[in-house]
Protein backbone atom coordinates (compact mmCIF):
# COMPACT_ATOMS: atom_id res chain seq x y z
CA UNK A 1 0.00 0.00 0.00
CA UNK A 2 2.83 2.38 0.94
CA UNK A 3 4.51 1.57 -2.36
CA UNK A 4 1.37 2.52 -4.28
CA UNK A 5 1.03 5.77 -2.31
CA UNK A 6 4.67 6.65 -2.96
CA UNK A 7 4.24 6.01 -6.67
CA UNK A 8 1.10 8.17 -6.74
CA UNK A 9 2.94 11.03 -4.96
CA UNK A 10 5.79 10.79 -7.45
CA UNK A 11 3.26 10.83 -10.30
CA UNK A 12 1.64 14.01 -8.94
CA UNK A 13 5.04 15.62 -8.38
CA UNK A 14 5.88 15.04 -12.01
CA UNK A 15 2.59 16.10 -13.60
CA UNK A 16 1.60 19.12 -11.49
CA UNK A 17 4.47 21.38 -12.68
CA UNK A 18 3.59 20.51 -16.28
CA UNK A 19 -0.07 21.30 -15.67
CA UNK A 20 0.79 24.62 -14.02
CA UNK A 21 3.11 25.49 -16.91
CA UNK A 22 0.39 24.65 -19.45
CA UNK A 23 -2.16 26.74 -17.59
CA UNK A 24 0.23 29.69 -17.40
CA UNK A 25 0.97 29.41 -21.11
CA UNK A 26 -2.75 29.20 -21.90
CA UNK A 27 -3.45 32.23 -19.71
CA UNK A 28 -0.68 34.20 -21.40
CA UNK A 29 -1.80 33.15 -24.88
CA UNK A 30 -5.28 34.56 -24.20
CA UNK A 31 -3.70 37.99 -23.71
CA UNK A 32 -1.41 37.71 -26.72
CA UNK A 33 -2.58 38.32 -30.25
CA UNK A 34 -0.63 37.73 -33.43
CA UNK A 35 0.98 40.87 -34.85
CA UNK A 36 0.88 41.06 -38.65
CA UNK A 37 1.65 44.72 -39.38
CA UNK A 38 4.73 46.59 -40.41
CA UNK A 39 5.23 49.76 -38.40
CA UNK A 40 7.50 52.76 -38.03
CA UNK A 41 10.44 52.28 -35.69
CA UNK A 42 10.95 54.93 -33.00
CA UNK A 43 13.78 55.18 -30.49
CA UNK A 44 12.57 56.22 -27.05
CA UNK A 45 14.86 57.95 -24.55
CA UNK A 46 13.75 58.03 -20.91
CA UNK A 47 14.90 60.52 -18.28
CA UNK A 48 15.13 59.97 -14.52
CA UNK A 49 15.10 62.36 -11.58
CA UNK A 50 18.19 61.44 -9.55
CA UNK A 51 21.77 61.31 -10.75
CA UNK A 52 22.15 57.67 -9.72
CA UNK A 53 19.26 56.78 -12.04
CA UNK A 54 20.37 58.91 -14.96
CA UNK A 55 21.92 56.14 -17.05
CA UNK A 56 21.05 55.87 -20.73
CA UNK A 57 17.73 54.09 -21.07
CA UNK A 58 16.46 53.49 -24.58
CA UNK A 59 13.59 51.40 -25.88
CA UNK A 60 12.52 50.31 -29.34
CA UNK A 61 8.99 51.43 -30.18
CA UNK A 62 6.60 50.37 -32.94
CA UNK A 63 4.27 53.17 -34.11
CA UNK A 64 1.19 52.38 -36.19
CA UNK A 65 -0.69 54.74 -38.51
CA UNK A 66 -2.95 56.11 -35.74
CA UNK A 67 0.04 57.21 -33.67
CA UNK A 68 -0.48 54.48 -31.06
CA UNK A 69 2.75 52.85 -29.97
CA UNK A 70 3.94 49.48 -28.67
CA UNK A 71 7.18 48.65 -26.89
CA UNK A 72 9.16 46.00 -28.77
CA UNK A 73 10.71 43.60 -26.26
CA UNK A 74 14.31 43.18 -27.43
CA UNK A 75 17.55 42.77 -25.44
CA UNK A 76 18.65 46.22 -24.25
CA UNK A 77 22.34 45.70 -24.99
CA UNK A 78 21.56 44.60 -28.56
CA UNK A 79 19.36 47.66 -29.02
CA UNK A 80 22.04 50.08 -27.77
CA UNK A 81 24.62 48.48 -30.06
CA UNK A 82 22.31 48.75 -33.08
CA UNK A 83 21.55 52.39 -32.27
CA UNK A 84 25.25 53.17 -31.95
CA UNK A 85 26.00 51.49 -35.28
CA UNK A 86 23.20 53.44 -36.93
CA UNK A 87 21.25 50.31 -37.85
CA UNK A 88 18.24 51.37 -35.81
CA UNK A 89 16.88 54.91 -35.75
CA UNK A 90 13.52 56.61 -35.73
CA UNK A 91 11.69 56.64 -39.04
CA UNK A 92 12.78 53.28 -40.42
CA UNK A 93 10.17 50.67 -41.31
CA UNK A 94 10.20 47.73 -38.89
CA UNK A 95 9.54 44.30 -40.37
CA UNK A 96 8.41 41.77 -37.77
CA UNK A 97 9.33 38.06 -37.84
CA UNK A 98 6.59 35.47 -38.28
CA UNK A 99 6.19 34.52 -34.63
CA UNK A 100 5.34 37.99 -33.35
CA UNK A 101 2.60 38.66 -30.78
CA UNK A 102 1.35 41.72 -28.94
CA UNK A 103 -0.19 42.18 -25.52
CA UNK A 104 -2.75 44.97 -25.72
CA UNK A 105 -3.09 45.12 -21.93
CA UNK A 106 0.60 46.04 -21.65
CA UNK A 107 1.11 47.64 -25.09
CA UNK A 108 4.05 45.31 -25.70
CA UNK A 109 5.25 43.24 -28.66
CA UNK A 110 6.98 39.89 -28.11
CA UNK A 111 8.78 37.92 -30.81
CA UNK A 112 10.89 34.79 -31.21
CA UNK A 113 13.44 36.49 -33.49
CA UNK A 114 14.79 40.03 -33.80
CA UNK A 115 13.07 42.52 -36.12
CA UNK A 116 14.53 43.76 -39.39
CA UNK A 117 14.70 47.38 -40.50
CA UNK A 118 13.71 48.40 -44.01
CA UNK A 119 14.67 51.58 -45.82
CA UNK A 120 13.14 54.84 -44.68
CA UNK A 121 11.17 57.20 -46.92
CA UNK A 122 12.93 58.83 -49.87
CA UNK A 123 15.65 61.20 -48.74
CA UNK A 124 16.38 59.30 -45.50
CA UNK A 125 17.86 56.09 -46.89
CA UNK A 126 20.67 54.16 -45.29
CA UNK A 127 21.93 53.82 -41.70
CA UNK A 128 23.36 56.97 -40.21
CA UNK A 129 24.23 58.42 -36.83
CA UNK A 130 22.17 61.18 -35.29
CA UNK A 131 23.98 64.40 -36.15
CA UNK A 132 23.64 67.98 -35.01
CA UNK A 133 20.07 69.01 -35.70
CA UNK A 134 19.39 72.12 -37.71
CA UNK A 135 15.91 73.37 -36.87
CA UNK A 136 14.58 76.71 -38.01
CA UNK A 137 11.24 78.30 -38.68
CA UNK A 138 7.93 77.88 -36.89
CA UNK A 139 6.66 74.78 -35.10
CA UNK A 140 3.27 74.42 -33.42
CA UNK A 141 2.97 72.73 -30.02
CA UNK A 142 -0.04 71.13 -28.34
CA UNK A 143 0.09 70.41 -24.61
CA UNK A 144 -2.32 67.69 -23.45
CA UNK A 145 -3.50 67.65 -19.85
CA UNK A 146 -4.89 64.22 -18.91
CA UNK A 147 -7.74 63.30 -16.57
CA UNK A 148 -7.79 59.56 -15.85
CA UNK A 149 -10.30 57.37 -14.05
CA UNK A 150 -8.58 57.77 -10.67
CA UNK A 151 -6.36 60.83 -10.98
CA UNK A 152 -5.56 63.87 -13.08
CA UNK A 153 -2.60 66.02 -14.04
CA UNK A 154 -1.84 68.35 -11.13
CA UNK A 155 -1.19 71.50 -13.13
CA UNK A 156 -4.08 73.42 -14.67
CA UNK A 157 -4.34 74.35 -18.33
CA UNK A 158 -3.36 77.91 -17.39
CA UNK A 159 -0.22 76.72 -15.55
CA UNK A 160 0.87 74.56 -18.47
CA UNK A 161 0.28 77.32 -21.03
CA UNK A 162 2.32 79.65 -18.85
CA UNK A 163 5.29 77.29 -18.47
CA UNK A 164 5.45 76.33 -22.16
CA UNK A 165 4.45 79.57 -23.90
CA UNK A 166 4.51 82.25 -21.19
CA UNK A 167 0.80 82.78 -21.84
CA UNK A 168 0.16 84.29 -18.41
CA UNK A 169 3.29 86.35 -17.99
CA UNK A 170 5.97 83.76 -17.07
CA UNK A 171 9.11 85.36 -18.54
CA UNK A 172 11.32 82.26 -18.65
CA UNK A 173 9.46 79.50 -20.48
CA UNK A 174 10.17 76.84 -23.09
CA UNK A 175 9.20 79.06 -26.01
CA UNK A 176 11.45 81.90 -24.83
CA UNK A 177 14.41 79.61 -24.18
CA UNK A 178 14.32 77.88 -27.56
CA UNK A 179 13.98 81.29 -29.18
CA UNK A 180 17.07 82.43 -27.27
CA UNK A 181 19.04 79.25 -27.95
CA UNK A 182 18.36 79.44 -31.68
CA UNK A 183 19.07 83.18 -31.83
CA UNK A 184 15.51 83.79 -32.92
CA UNK A 185 15.52 81.21 -35.71
CA UNK A 186 13.14 78.71 -34.03
CA UNK A 187 9.72 79.91 -32.94
CA UNK A 188 7.20 77.76 -31.06
CA UNK A 189 3.56 78.69 -31.57
CA UNK A 190 0.40 77.56 -29.78
CA UNK A 191 -1.71 74.92 -31.50
CA UNK A 192 -5.21 76.08 -32.37
CA UNK A 193 -8.53 74.42 -33.16
CA UNK A 194 -11.79 75.53 -34.72
CA UNK A 195 -13.90 73.81 -32.03
CA UNK A 196 -12.37 75.83 -29.16
CA UNK A 197 -11.20 72.69 -27.34
CA UNK A 198 -7.64 74.02 -27.42
CA UNK A 199 -7.01 77.12 -25.31
CA UNK A 200 -3.61 78.85 -25.39
CA UNK A 201 -2.06 75.73 -26.90
CA UNK A 202 -3.44 73.38 -24.21
CA UNK A 203 -6.32 70.91 -24.13
CA UNK A 204 -7.68 68.51 -21.50
CA UNK A 205 -8.46 64.91 -22.44
CA UNK A 206 -10.55 62.46 -20.37
CA UNK A 207 -9.65 58.75 -20.63
CA UNK A 208 -11.31 55.74 -19.04
CA UNK A 209 -7.96 54.36 -17.86
CA UNK A 210 -6.54 54.07 -14.34
CA UNK A 211 -2.99 55.08 -13.48
CA UNK A 212 -2.23 51.52 -12.38
CA UNK A 213 -2.49 50.35 -15.99
CA UNK A 214 0.73 52.21 -16.72
CA UNK A 215 1.95 54.88 -19.08
CA UNK A 216 2.04 52.72 -22.24
CA UNK A 217 -1.66 51.91 -22.04
CA UNK A 218 -2.61 55.44 -20.99
CA UNK A 219 -0.48 56.98 -23.74
CA UNK A 220 -2.36 54.97 -26.38
CA UNK A 221 -5.70 55.87 -24.79
CA UNK A 222 -4.77 59.57 -24.98
CA UNK A 223 -3.74 59.20 -28.62
CA UNK A 224 -6.99 57.43 -29.52
CA UNK A 225 -9.05 60.06 -27.66
CA UNK A 226 -7.29 62.94 -29.42
CA UNK A 227 -7.98 61.31 -32.78
CA UNK A 228 -11.63 60.88 -31.84
CA UNK A 229 -12.19 64.30 -30.24
CA UNK A 230 -10.58 66.27 -33.05
CA UNK A 231 -11.49 63.97 -35.95
CA UNK A 232 -7.89 63.38 -37.07
CA UNK A 233 -6.09 60.18 -38.00
CA UNK A 234 -3.01 60.99 -35.90
CA UNK A 235 -2.33 63.64 -33.21
CA UNK A 236 0.54 65.26 -35.12
CA UNK A 237 -2.11 66.58 -37.50
CA UNK A 238 -3.07 68.92 -34.63
CA UNK A 239 0.45 70.23 -34.05
CA UNK A 240 4.05 69.56 -35.05
CA UNK A 241 4.90 68.52 -31.47
CA UNK A 242 2.48 67.09 -28.90
CA UNK A 243 3.30 66.93 -25.18
CA UNK A 244 1.35 64.45 -22.99
CA UNK A 245 1.14 65.42 -19.29
CA UNK A 246 0.14 62.20 -17.49
CA UNK A 247 -1.38 62.08 -13.97
CA UNK A 248 0.78 61.27 -10.91
CA UNK A 249 1.37 57.57 -10.30
CA UNK A 250 1.20 56.57 -13.95
CA UNK A 251 4.93 55.90 -14.29
CA UNK A 252 8.24 56.47 -12.51
CA UNK A 253 10.95 58.83 -13.68
CA UNK A 254 10.77 62.32 -15.14
CA UNK A 255 9.72 62.01 -18.77
CA UNK A 256 10.55 60.42 -22.11
CA UNK A 257 10.39 61.27 -25.78
CA UNK A 258 10.61 59.65 -29.19
CA UNK A 259 13.73 60.84 -30.96
CA UNK A 260 13.12 62.70 -34.22
CA UNK A 261 9.36 62.36 -33.81
CA UNK A 262 6.33 64.34 -32.59
CA UNK A 263 5.52 63.02 -29.11
CA UNK A 264 6.94 63.55 -25.61
CA UNK A 265 5.45 62.21 -22.35
CA UNK A 266 5.82 63.70 -18.85
CA UNK A 267 5.28 62.48 -15.32
CA UNK A 268 2.77 64.97 -13.89
CA UNK A 269 4.57 68.02 -12.39
CA UNK A 270 7.54 67.57 -14.72
CA UNK A 271 5.34 68.71 -17.58
CA UNK A 272 5.61 72.27 -16.22
CA UNK A 273 9.35 72.17 -15.48
CA UNK A 274 11.60 73.89 -17.99
CA UNK A 275 14.44 71.38 -17.66
CA UNK A 276 12.24 68.41 -18.62
CA UNK A 277 10.46 70.33 -21.39
CA UNK A 278 13.70 71.47 -23.03
CA UNK A 279 15.25 68.02 -22.72
CA UNK A 280 12.40 65.98 -24.21
CA UNK A 281 11.41 68.43 -26.94
CA UNK A 282 15.11 68.54 -27.82
CA UNK A 283 14.95 64.81 -28.50
CA UNK A 284 11.86 65.34 -30.67
CA UNK A 285 13.97 67.83 -32.63
CA UNK A 286 16.65 65.13 -33.06
CA UNK A 287 19.09 66.62 -30.56
CA UNK A 288 21.25 64.20 -28.59
CA UNK A 289 22.89 64.33 -25.17
CA UNK A 290 26.06 66.31 -24.75
CA UNK A 291 29.10 63.95 -24.47
CA UNK A 292 26.98 61.18 -26.00
CA UNK A 293 29.17 58.38 -27.31
CA UNK A 294 32.24 59.49 -25.33
CA UNK A 295 32.96 56.69 -22.82
CA UNK A 296 29.32 56.47 -21.79
CA UNK A 297 29.28 60.23 -21.29
CA UNK A 298 25.52 60.81 -21.55
CA UNK A 299 24.39 63.24 -18.84
CA UNK A 300 27.96 63.84 -17.57
CA UNK A 301 28.01 67.27 -19.20
CA UNK A 302 25.16 68.96 -17.32
CA UNK A 303 25.58 72.49 -18.68
CA UNK A 304 22.86 72.17 -21.34
CA UNK A 305 19.16 71.48 -20.97
CA UNK A 306 19.23 68.36 -23.15
CA UNK A 307 22.15 67.01 -21.11
CA UNK A 308 20.19 66.39 -17.94
CA UNK A 309 17.27 67.55 -15.82
CA UNK A 310 18.17 66.76 -12.24
CA UNK A 311 17.18 69.91 -10.35
CA UNK A 312 13.85 71.53 -9.67
CA UNK A 313 14.92 75.14 -10.21
CA UNK A 314 16.56 76.02 -13.51
CA UNK A 315 18.03 79.48 -14.17
CA UNK A 316 18.11 81.07 -17.61
CA UNK A 317 20.26 78.59 -19.55
CA UNK A 318 20.40 77.62 -23.17
CA UNK A 319 21.26 74.61 -25.22
CA UNK A 320 24.88 74.77 -26.26
CA UNK A 321 27.05 73.47 -29.04
CA UNK A 322 28.11 70.17 -27.55
CA UNK A 323 31.45 68.45 -27.60
CA UNK A 324 30.38 65.66 -29.90
CA UNK A 325 28.24 67.28 -32.59
CA UNK A 326 25.20 67.28 -30.33
CA UNK A 327 23.48 69.89 -28.23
Amino acid sequence: MKLVQSAFVLFLAGIIPSLISSLQLEQKSRKLKRWRKECVALVQDRQFETESESKRTSELICEIDSGETYTVMVPNQWLLEQIEKGNIRSGLIMKMPKNTFFNEERAEIDMMDLPEMASAPVGQEGPQRRELAVVEGKLTILVVRVVARDSETTRSEEDLANSVFGANGQVVNMKSQYDSCSHGKLNFEMAESTNRKIRNGVTTIYVDISTGQGDSVMRNAVTAKLNQEFDVSKPNQLADLVMYCLPPGTFSGVAYAYIDSWNSIYNDEWCSKLSAQMHEVGHNLNLGHSNEGENNGSYKDQSGMVSVALIRYIPILTLHAATNSHY
